[in-house]
């Protein structure tokens, strides 16, 4: 486990271990999205810092989740499905209830402000970027639900606080109507697909790195099996390395509660061309 300060401004500041090392591949696993709740308005000096640690030909693969509600318009949320919507009011509710407790949620972005901070970065697009559908159970809107429950205890005024219990409930009970059924009806397979997760593959420009070299091949497999936390791990030659987030520094927050509100979830293509939703989509 290699830990340090990474988007300062200062390079000094980043981890020793892996100062003179660079890897074939960088696996960046729901980082962006994360950020906002460790290390506000910093995203855009990531994908610099982590080119960096690239060979020639190394790939940067960005794993990520399209915006849950951030970018809906209220009529295209009125088009919804109610199971849908179902899922932006979970996601809305959540975050409220991360403000009111002082806390700080996290942001994911769009395929398109990752598109173009690697340009930006100097790295050039390897393939079109891939994105899976989410599913969504009343298993997983349920843990996002329990966040904002946990929530409650640091809200100042008791009635927002009651006021706020009450809707996490009635958004619960509305989750089991419409979702429990699918689920145990195909083992737990079921739920309601909305938004993306995307990967977005990228090498520095000028290089000849391919989707098909060894390097693609060992980093689609560290997205499969998951990675070290964030500022990854050194490795030996041939060897992909994977940021994750990491458990929050605010001192409000446990280090229990934390990582249901943003534990990666593996992307995997399918038949079905969907994966299962991160645990926390805050899936912040």
């Amino acid at each position: 486990l290699v830990e340090g300060a990474w988007c300062t401004g200062d390079a000094s500041r980043r981890p020793r271990d892996i100062a003179a090392t660079t890897f074939d591949a960088i696996v960046c696993d729901y980082l962006v999205g994360s950020m906002d709740g460790f290390t506000p308005y910093a995203q855009d000096l990531l994908f610099d810092e982590l080119s960096e640690y690239l060979r020639d030909d190394g790939l940067l693969h960005v794993v990520g989740l399209e915006p849950v509600y951030a970018q809906l318009t209220s009529r295209a949320y009125e088009r919804l499905a109610p199971a849908q919507r179902l899922v932006v009011d979970v996601a809305r509710l959540r975050d409220a209830c991360i403000l009111h407790a002082g806390h700080r949620p996290y942001r994911e972005y769009p395929v398109s402000w990752v598109t173009r901070q690697l340009e930006r970065a100097g790295l050039a697009l390897v393939a079109k970027p891939k994105t899976f559908g989410v599913v969504w159970k009343h298993t997983t809107l349920k843990t996002q639900l329990d966040v904002a429950r946990r929530k409650l205890g640091f809200f100042d005024d008791a009635n927002l606080a009651a006021a706020m219990r009450k809707r996490i409930d009635d958004l619960d009970a509305r989750a089991k109507d419409l979702l429990s059924s699918a689920d145990e009806s195909t083992g737990g397979g079921g739920g309601v697909v909305y938004a993306t997760d995307y990967v977005v593959s990228a090498a520095k420009r000028g290089s000849s790195a391919s989707m098909r070299g060894p390097a693609a091949s060992s980093a689609s497999d560290a997205a499969n099996r998951g990675g070290a936390p964030a500022g990854g791990a050194a490795a030996d030659d041939g060897a992909v390395v994977s940021a994750h987030a990491a458990d929050s520094t605010d001192p409000a927050e446990s280090a229990a509660s934390v990582p249901e509100e943003t534990s990666p979830a593996v992307v995997s293509s399918s038949s079905s061309g969907a994966s299962a939703a991160p645990p926390m989509m805050n899936p912040s």
